[in-house]
């Protein structure tokens, strides 16, 4: 699988979460729910498995983050071998005794079909990555998938036996930020725009435009952002080092590191070991600068008036 990762979900954990834990204390609770092949008549089997270069551990540490591979394994049995299956029993029944199946006995059969056939079927396995950066508290998924990135955060969660991570909440959203910076043809900070972009209407105006490979700046974009559309996903530069674009969720997607980052993580790795530890390094470090500075556009952390006041 490749190492950099090209969608990001960003999660974060109370300042001096990690202070308070041990990384023995996630070894070994992570190793308690590690992963277990498929049983006969199990559809899918999920679990943490260890990573590369890193022998029997389930967490590997790298320069302060840590990191867990998890393993989604499924069984593929398609719904035309099933239906196929199905028509051969009645189409039995039939001729044999001469009678009709009916709707409560059509499902009966395909289920005695599914449980024959499911010991018997191809098994295929996924991966996603979780990268806790205990020196900022962000924790990142390489998914930009809610339901994805929702599953591997629960799995984490149950085998720690509580995780305090939440998705980032802004003051700002970010397609408010996103369509000020489209409207005024530049972003803010390091962030530059690029060439891609999705707008959607409001209201009962639920038009969707997608621009590619387009020039932002241009008043043929900026145009349907004037008449009212809202962006929801925007082409962005950070620091003329990552090209990504930035979802209303406050997901990446398309993640691209350039040349830069990749050849200083080649420079620092002299075999393969070396070389994605200095990977790891580099996408962590990165993406928590990225996101810090994205909190810091957006207005900051959101906190519900309740915190606040407790907080005076």
């Amino acid at each position: 699988y490749d190492m950099w990762f090209n969608q990001v979900t960003a999660y974060m954990v109370p300042e001096g979460y990690a202070l308070t834990n041990e990384l023995e204390d996630w070894e070994e609770a992570i190793t308690n729910s590690k992963f277990k092949h498929c049983a006969d008549l199990d559809w899918s089997s999920r679990g943490f498995v260890p990573q590369p270069f890193n022998g029997d551990n389930h967490v590997w540490n790298v320069a302060d983050t840590w990191n867990l591979l998890h393993r989604k394994e499924e069984r593929v049995l398609p719904a035309k071998v099933v239906e196929e299956k199905l028509r051969e029993r009645i189409a039995k029944i039939n001729n044999e005794e001469s009678r009709a199946v009916g709707r409560k006995e059509r499902m009966e059969l395909k289920e005695v079909i599914v449980d024959d056939l499911l010991p018997r079927t191809l098994l295929q396995s996924s991966y996603l990555e979780l990268s806790f950066d205990t020196q900022s508290g962000f924790i990142f998924t390489n998914i930009a998938n809610d339901t994805r990135s929702t599953q591997l955060l629960s799995d984490t969660r149950i085998a720690l036996k509580g995780l305090p991570a939440t998705l980032i909440r802004t003051n700002t959203s970010p397609s408010a930020l996103m369509t000020s910076w489209l409207l005024n043809n530049e972003a803010a900070g390091n962030f530059e725009l690029n060439s891609d972009c999705v707008m959607c209407g409001v209201g009962n105006d639920a038009a969707k435009v997608k621009i590619t490979s387009q020039d932002l700046t241009s008043q043929m974009v900026t145009a349907h952002a004037e008449s009212g559309k809202v962006v929801t996903e925007l082409g962005l530069i950070w620091n003329d080092q990552v090209t990504f674009v930035l979802t209303e969720n406050l997901t990446l997607k398309k993640v691209n590191f350039g040349s830069v980052l990749r050849d200083d993580a080649a420079n620092q790795g002299d075999d393969m070991e070396s070389l994605a530890c200095a990977i790891r390094t580099i996408t962590t470090q990165t993406l928590s600068l990225i996101f810090a500075e994205l909190i810091e556009h957006l207005g900051g952390i959101y906190k519900p008036e309740s915190e606040s006041n407790d907080n005076e």
